[in-house]
């Protein structure tokens, strides 16, 4: 993908992210920019240069609310995805999909659209012990959801478990499992949150997702929580450090049409 090609995707995927900020200020729902996609808000004001796709986190109230509006709105071309509500999807967290684009990740992956990631992040934990204990239960229950549709190369003896594991449960049975565990683990702590499908280093004070801003991002302005600075050294260190050059590439793209709705998309 040349540096113009890369633009033109950062501009589109932007305009996609314009309309969930729109969606969540009409229905009063926080969200906050989240890993390398805040990062690019402090250091770039926008997209960090390399970047591929956009994340965003919600707490868990914010997160059943979205939801419940993402999966009753009609959009002309944004959809959402999420296991147990959209047939051959298998990640516990909601997609927001440009469906006029073809976006594939992986060798072997389906197409869709470019998209944004779209997180809850629940309370984990009254100290960073309990929360480890909660992130590797979730983490157990999301691999067994993750193999009903992909297959993975690494650790054959592991797979093999995980796959046979997987069997015994379907999608929606998972699906289950995991609001029931996020809500359970929700109601029960105040701490420490959790992005559940992110790091342990996302493990961090709940406080920080309390109050938010808006930040400049390309041509629009995003929402992020007002201690970003904080959240992304916990998680990340000197992120205002750039990444050696042999590490300032996209890492999800391996193939990109935006003028091709994926459905219309054959091999």
């Amino acid at each position: 993908m040349t540096e113009i090609d890369l633009k033109k995707f950062h501009n589109r995927l932007a305009d996609l992210m314009q309309e969930i900020h729109i969606l969540c200020i009409r229905n009063g729902i926080q969200y906050t920019m989240m890993g390398g996609t805040l990062i690019g808000a402090l250091r770039h004001q926008g997209f960090i240069p390399w970047d591929d796709d956009i994340d965003i986190g919600m707490t868990w109230e914010n997160y059943l609310k979205f939801q419940q509006i993402a999966f009753s709105l009609e959009h002309p071309w944004v959809e959402f995805k999420l296991a147990g509500k959209t047939p051959d999807y298998y990640n516990p967290f909601i997609k927001a999909f440009d469906k006029r684009t073809t976006f594939i990740e992986g060798n072997g992956q389906k197409p869709g659209g470019i998209f944004i990631d779209i997180f809850p992040i629940v309370r984990a934990g009254n100290s960073k012990k309990e929360a480890i204990k909660e992130y590797r239960k979730h983490r157990f229950y999301q691999s067994l959801l993750r193999r009903k549709g992909y297959i993975f190369s690494t650790g054959a003896i592991r797979e093999k478990l995980l796959h046979m594991g997987a069997r015994f449960y379907t999608v929606e049975k998972l699906m289950g499992k995991i609001y029931y565990h996020y809500q359970k683990i929700n109601d029960k702590f105040t701490k420490y949150c959790s992005d559940m499908d992110g790091t342990l280093n996302g493990i961090v004070p709940a406080h920080l997702f309390q109050q938010y801003k808006l930040y400049d991002f390309e041509q629009y302005k995003f929402m992020g929580i007002a201690k970003a600075d904080e959240y992304l050294t916990l998680d990340f260190g000197d992120y205002m450090h750039l990444p050696p050059v042999e590490k300032q590439r996209p890492h999800h793209i391996h193939y990109i049409n935006l003028e091709l709705p994926y459905k219309e998309y054959k091999v």
